[in-house]
């Protein structure tokens, strides 16, 4: 079941009973939440008649009291609907053994099968991701995480914070144990625990440590003479920082070793620490940081400005000269799959400039499917016209190019072409598909100009303004009568804009890189053609529409 996480499906259980056997008690409250794609999407709970004696003890202990239960279902009136409720999903407790047992014995003693989910348990779970806590229950887990917990020992406030923890683990795991599958977390919770005292942590560090928040930022480490030697970003710096000092990494023992000191900077979100971090890297060049981690090589469809005929290609890598890029894409090959829809369905060129100094017509002008400008320059303001179309088509418009190939569909199948038809109707399906999903921005990344408004939850946290592929400034967002009246103004201020410079094009992969993986919730304000006040309204439409 080696199923990536987005798509699995958990159900986080809390169950309160009567006492600890599962044999001999019995459960009389049970709250089950599913969580789909890392979100809350449906939630079961109710108290349930166990048939036998409240002790006073549990009473007191969860409030549920005899008289509540007396009128509550009977396991047995909602065994369906949990049966419903559990399937197809990975079963998930803190201390899961204690209510996954219940549930067994529960289901077994009204003679029926009992259900047969993978099990994960976040008590163990985070013994793996966060070793050296002092204690793994449910109520220390949610102070370190800052969870609030609306209701402790009842099933669903239990079940709500148990859920937010999960989420929270999950995080952790993708991140220090490139833990990126089903499989790969249900067997982290029974690895051996590594503990956090395997590395010394040095009096000067543990204090900077115990300071950290578990908010986004970089964190940055100094040897005995201050000089810096790491430099890292965190979407949770506490967390992060922690990892380190329980890592088997030679690299990292090495910074550990070499580091007497812990500064760090908080940002507002991931995107703005991964900023400043390849910021500072440039600046201070730290011996431990070999490079910049490589940023995935997302590919774009790049449109060759310099030549009188510009021809696409497919690239990898943005640089300063006078080309557009379209993108990202996610995968080299669906690029590729672009690329060709287009070429079936437009006029371009597709051969490469020595073939095009030759002067002569190829097998596509043949078939009608290149305008033919290596011998006839005079068809410029046709070939400029294909080229407008291309440009519609990768900035969203996908209507251009689906009615071209609609019309040439039915072209191949009247004339009974019916395999080239076929290739045709799979172009459609492409389009409609896929491409709506798989890119990102509107705009050509290297002139995009655009605020990005990046979300926490329904709350804006930080605006990023972008000129020309530029980043011109990161502001957080302040909850004041004026901020965005200056924000705009702030926006359309002269810069000095100059996409050339090496920096501003490692900013812009980054932006590239982190809007594609959808790594936060984000709106992205288009503002070609808008005056200051079109764009306040835009503003203030997306900060009311969240």
């Amino acid at each position: 079941m080696n199923t990536s996480l987005e798509n699995i499906s958990f159900v986080v259980c809390d169950v309160e009973t009567t006492g600890l056997n599962p044999v001999t008690n019995r459960i009389i409250e049970i709250a089950l939440i599913k969580i789909e794609n890392f979100k809350i999407t449906d939630k079961f709970t109710t108290l349930i008649n166990p048939e036998i004696f409240i002790p006073p003890f549990i009473t007191q202990l969860t409030g549920i009291r005899n008289e509540d239960v007396f009128t509550a279902p009977r396991f047995s009136d909602i065994i369906n609907e949990i049966t419903k409720f559990l399937k197809d999903s990975v079963f998930v407790a803190h201390n899961a053994s204690f209510d996954y047992k219940f549930l067994i014995h529960s289901f077994l003693r009204e003679n029926f099968s009992p259900p047969s989910n993978p099990v994960l348990c976040t008590k163990l779970l985070a013994r793996r991701i966060i070793p050296g806590l002092t204690s793994y229950g449910l109520h220390s887990l949610t102070n370190f995480f800052k969870i609030k917990n609306i209701h402790q020992h009842r099933a669903y406030g239990d079940a709500l914070a148990t859920s937010h923890l999960l989420i929270k683990l999950i995080e952790e795991g993708e991140n220090n144990f490139q833990i990126n599958n089903i499989d790969s977390l249900l067997s982290l919770q029974f690895q051996p625990v590594k503990s956090l005292t395997t590395i010394k942590i040095k009096k000067s560090i543990s204090e900077q440590i115990s300071r950290l928040p578990q908010k986004p930022g970089i964190y940055i480490f100094k040897n005995k003479n201050n000089e810096i030697v790491y430099i890292g970003k965190a979407k949770n710096l506490k967390s992060r920082v922690l990892s380190y000092f329980r890592s088997d990494e030679e690299r990292v023992k090495k910074i550990i070793r070499s580091a007497h000191y812990l500064e760090f900077v908080e940002t507002g979100s991931e995107l703005s620490a991964f900023l400043l971090e390849s910021e500072l890297i440039k600046k201070h060049k730290p011996r431990h940081n070999k490079a910049l981690k490589i940023i995935r090589r997302y590919s774009f469809i790049s449109l060759l400005n310099e030549h009188p005929f510009p021809k696409l290609e497919v690239t990898t890598r943005l640089n300063g000269s006078n080309a557009l890029f379209f993108g990202p894409f996610h995968r080299r090959e669906t690029a590729e799959l672009v690329l060709d829809v287009i070429s079936k369905s437009t006029l371009l060129r597709e051969c490469d400039d020595d073939d095009f100094q030759k002067n002569r017509p190829c097998y596509l002008f043949d078939i009608k499917r290149c305008l033919g400008p290596c011998f006839n320059p005079s068809v410029h303001s046709e070939y400029e016209k294909e080229i407008e179309v291309v440009k519609a088509f990768l900035t969203g418009d996908n209507l251009s190019i689906l009615n071209r190939l609609i019309e040439k569909m039915k072209e191949y199948s009247t004339r009974e072409k019916f395999e080239e038809a076929a290739q045709i109707r799979d172009s459609i399906r492409t389009i409609i598909n896929n491409i709506g999903r798989i890119k990102v921005l509107k705009e050509p990344i290297n002139s995009l100009n655009a605020i990005i408004i990046i979300f926490e939850g329904n709350k804006p946290i930080e605006f990023l303004g972008l000129k020309n592929g530029i980043l011109i400034f990161i502001k957080k967002y302040e909850n004041e009568k004026n901020f965005l009246y200056e924000l705009v103004e702030s926006y359309n201020s002269d810069y000095e804009l100059d996409f050339d410079q090496s920096v501003n094009i490692e900013k812009i992969k980054i932006i590239a890189n982190f809007l594609v993986n959808k790594k936060a919730h984000y709106k992205i304000i288009y503002t070609t053609g808008l005056d200051s006040k079109q764009l306040f309204q835009k503003l203030q439409i997306s900060l009311m529409e969240v």
